[in-house]
């Protein structure tokens, strides 16, 4: 088999999704990019690609209800009468959003923090207690880092306003995991 890591498997598999890309409608095309990023993922894992998903599926999640947060503090603002009626709703929706924002955030990190430093946790368990925990086999993708900083940023994009929810989680996915963020 072909390593992940040679320039052999970088033309076949980056060829054979240019070709796919250049083929299908336009209005498709982030499919196959999609598509090509989980396969390039699942190599590069040996087939563990739970930790893209799961992110994933957290950071649109934490996007829409944020946004959904969003939305709501700017019907109740412009139905207020006054200023002080107007703070009074940012104010208990900006704590409600930094709720969310603390939810999303913190559970992507766990993802992390799981797939790198599990390992670390045991072994800091099992010195400082009469403990032996076994250490766990965990295959990390590559550039779980980066992608679960993307997400970070993207959950703090939505809660800022900056950018509206994607509302397509597939969408969420591939914008995490584009294969080509990772290339270098």
């Amino acid at each position: 088999m072909i390593s992940y890591t040679s320039f052999s498997f970088f033309l076949l598999f980056f060829g054979i999704t240019a070709v796919l890309y250049s083929i299908v409608p336009q209005k498709i095309r982030w499919i196959i990019l999609l598509l090509g990023s989980y396969a390039f993922y699942f190599v590069s894992a040996k087939g563990h690609i739970t930790a893209i998903i799961l992110a994933s599926l957290l950071v649109w999640g934490a996007g829409l209800w944020l946004d959904k947060a969003n939305k709501a503090m700017k019907l109740k603002r412009k139905q207020a009468k006054d200023k002080e009626e107007k703070k009074a709703i940012k104010e208990k929706y900006n704590r409600y959003k930094r709720r969310i924002l603390a939810v999303g955030v913190v559970s992507v990190v766990l993802i992390l923090l799981i797939c790198k430093y599990i390992n670390f946790f045991i072994a800091t368990i099992n010195a400082v207690l009469p403990l032996s925990i076994g250490e766990l086999s965990i295959i990390q993708p590559l550039g779980i880092s980066f992608f679960i900083l993307q997400g970070i940023s993207y959950i703090a994009d939505v809660y800022y306003g900056k950018i509206d929810a994607q509302k397509n989680p597939l969408r969420v996915s591939l914008y995490l995991s584009f294969m080509l963020t990772v290339v270098e």
